[in-house]
């Protein structure tokens, strides 16, 4: 079986944590570190994750958008929590038309003292805010919109089609791009 890496595929088909930002961030950084010359067109990422850490899925997209190479997010099976937010931050972005979609409000716990938890209010609203503004950068959908639904009181899921028109994908597909070689 070829190195799905050397040819410019990596999966994440797993919860967003360290270990499976790591890898995919990574795989980014080896492709916009190859020669010119040498460098794959574009880097696919599939993804299938029902969600994860919020800050390892945010040092990701951070290296996405980054990327000299283009990124093509490619979702597949599912798009949960983190995993859409990644998915958001592609090049292109190509979603499955089985593919369920779910938005919500992150989540943290606390625990401490009161001085904390008014520490704690003030970092929630520091990443509401970071939300709202990556939602206005790869949605086509009001504030409003964020609010009550992507970002409202609980889960909301919804499929493919309804992700193109909210702006969040690019292309509805029937066929997942695989490597050849």
């Amino acid at each position: 079986m070829a190195d799905l890496a050397k040819i410019g595929h990596h999966v994440l088909m797993n919860k967003i944590d360290n270990d499976t930002c790591k890898l995919a961030i990574e795989f980014i950084m080896k492709g916009n570190a190859k020669a010119k010359h040498e460098r794959p067109e574009k880097l696919y990422i599939h993804l299938n994750s029902g969600g994860g850490s919020v800050y390892d899925g945010l040092a990701l997209i951070n290296v996405i958008k980054s990327s000299a190479v283009p990124v093509v997010t490619v979702g597949n099976g599912r798009l949960m929590s983190m995993g859409i937010m990644i998915f958001m931050s592609g090049h292109e972005r190509l979603i499955h038309k089985d593919t369920t979609v779910m938005c919500h409000q992150w989540s943290q716990s606390c625990d401490g003292k009161s001085f904390e938890f008014k520490d704690s209010q003030v970092h929630r609203e520091m990443l509401d805010q970071l939300f709202y503004r990556l939602y206005e950068e790869h949605t086509n959908v009001s504030y409003e919109v964020v609010e009550e639904k992507l970002f409202g009181k609980s889960d909301y899921y919804f499929d493919a089609k309804q992700a193109k028109n909210y702006g969040m994908a690019d292309k509805v597909i029937d066929i997942i791009p695989l490597p050849e070689g």
